[in-house]
């Protein structure tokens, strides 16, 4: 039988191939975080929650700043969470909620009254802790973790409509769209077509290069057969939906759905609408043209088409697209990224300085640890303007006396100058 030889030594190369492959992105797998979420997410150190009690001596002044730092907006009535109002002399705060490991607020609408020296309230309040900084080595890059339960249906929905309307029933490969995709470039319809599963996608972004090629796209295709394999459908989305990357902020890359929430809306992922959620899901395909800070009429463009997609699909009715599409999209930064400041900086080199010989350098700097600290953001800022003012140096710190809870570090006029 001539043609044994060559079949088996074919089948050969193939087998090795499959190995060669299934090793490499074992590899790589083992080196995901949390539960296999993603290759790394940033740290975020918080300061204490405020406390609006029945006596708080706090300045009015000096609560709005602290409101306007979390990303509060000052609206007539405070209707939805994230807003407060100011009527004579009566604050009302619709609060977001938080929990942390040692306090929870629910969310609600927080009444205030100032009699002229001391706040007056039926009951106490926390204000959520501020986000002071990340830390994610030199990496510069803000992900939150999102377990698939965190991801709303509805964002779910939205990017398989747009990205991989049969993403539930291939096996990482789209037959059709990769016949669509040849047929297209071989009859030269302009610009070179690709097919790109979200298994597809996410293999490039796990184990591959972004340069177009065909041994790329082979590559990529034997690799989300693999994820296929391994993975549910569910696990697959999820972590897709950690790595994609809807934006950037000067130089911090913001990955993954959870921080795109926050960065564009200011809003946890449970509170997002549906407009919101088909913007999002429209960011996936070019971050900078939809991005709707620099452009709101091609990001209102591209929710559109997606929620035309999401009806097309039978996800939402007809009527649902109407009514979203009479709706702007309405950003608005949240408190998502550390203020573009560094008066944190010495009280940030603390925390790590104590937490580095406990932790490490990776678990520290890449498994998305939140830190909850006694640090008064208000009082710390206060503390680097004294200090920079100072000749030739000077250190300060701030402790509660009643706790002895430090509030604010600063060693010197800048950190960069003088980090003791």
């Amino acid at each position: 039988h001539r043609w044994f030889p060559p079949l088996a030594a074919g089948s050969a190369f193939l087998l090795a191939c499959l190995v060669v492959v299934a090793i490499y992105a074992e590899l790589k797998l083992s080196k995901l975080v949390l539960g296999g979420l993603g290759e790394g997410f940033s740290t975020r150190l918080y300061s204490a929650p405020y406390v609006l009690a029945d006596g708080t001596s706090a300045v009015p002044k000096r609560i709005l700043e602290r409101l306007n730092r979390l990303g509060y907006q000052e609206v007539s009535i405070a209707e939805r969470s994230g807003q407060y109002e100011l009527s004579g002399s009566t604050l009302r705060i619709n609060l977001r909620g938080f929990k942390t490991p040692l306090q929870a607020q629910e969310p609600g609408l927080q009444e205030l009254r100032w009699d002229g020296k001391v706040w007056r309230s039926a009951a106490p309040a926390f204000l959520e802790p501020e986000l002071a900084a990340e830390l994610s080595g030199a990496r510069k890059i803000r992900r939150e973790p999102a377990d698939s339960g965190e991801i709303p249906e509805i964002l779910k929905q939205a990017v398989i409509s747009v990205e991989d309307k049969r993403f539930y029933t291939h096996w990482g490969l789209d037959g059709r769209a990769i016949g669509r995709a040849i047929w297209s470039n071989v009859a030269g319809r302009g610009v070179m077509q690709v097919a790109s599963t979200i298994t597809q996608q996410l293999s490039k972004n796990l184990f591959l290069n972004p340069r177009r090629n065909l041994q790329r796209k082979l590559a990529e295709a034997g690799f989300a057969v693999y994820l296929e394999l391994r993975y549910s459908k569910e696990k697959i989305l999820t972590v897709y939906l950690n790595h994609i990357y809807p934006g950037q902020e000067g130089p911090v890359s913001v990955a993954g759905v959870k921080a795109a929430a926050q960065f564009y809306f200011g809003r946890q992922m449970k509170d997002l609408g549906l407009g919101e959620c088909a913007a999002l899901a429209g960011l996936i395909r070019s971050p900078h043209r939809y991005n709707p800070f620099r452009d709101p009429a091609a990001a209102r463009e591209r929710r559109d088409f997606v929620l035309k997609r999401m009806s097309e699909e039978g996800f939402i009715s007809p009527s649902q697209v109407s009514s979203e599409r009479r709706k702007p999209v309405v950003v608005s930064r949240g408190s998502s990224a550390p203020r573009q400041s560094h008066d944190s900086d010495y009280f940030t080199a603390e925390v790590v300085r104590q937490l580095l010989p406990t932790y490490g350098e990776q678990t520290l700097f890449q498994h998305g640890l939140s830190l909850y600290t006694t640090l008064d953001p208000l009082l710390q800022r206060d503390a680097q303007k004294v200090i920079a003012t100072a000749k030739p140096q000077a250190a300060l710190v701030a402790l509660d006396p009643r706790s002895g809870d430090v509030l604010a570090i600063s060693g010197g006029r800048k950190f960069l100058e003088s980090q003791f």
